[in-house]
């Protein structure tokens, strides 16, 4: 097994959105698959509302615009 690379720098302006589905859009930032590390950039339509779901592993949300940054999402 190779030995995996160094961390290299990749811009957030380097990495496309991706479409999953009508509403919602995605952009990979960074992986750590040793760790099992995902961190991703989601951008949500207007009106939009995330179905109760539950994370295998840690999840840290961090709004920036939207209902999600005035405290709508449940800490528990």
């Amino acid at each position: 097994m190779m030995p995996p690379k160094p961390a290299e720098h990749i811009g957030i302006h380097d990495t496309p959105f991706v479409t999953v589905s009508e509403k919602v859009a995605l952009q990979l930032l960074q992986v750590d698959l040793t760790q099992g590390l995902w961190v991703l950039r989601a951008r949500f339509q207007p009106g939009y509302e995330i179905e109760t779901h539950r994370h295998t592993g840690l999840c840290l949300p961090s709004p920036r615009r939207g209902a999600g940054s005035t405290g709508s999402i449940p800490t528990s």
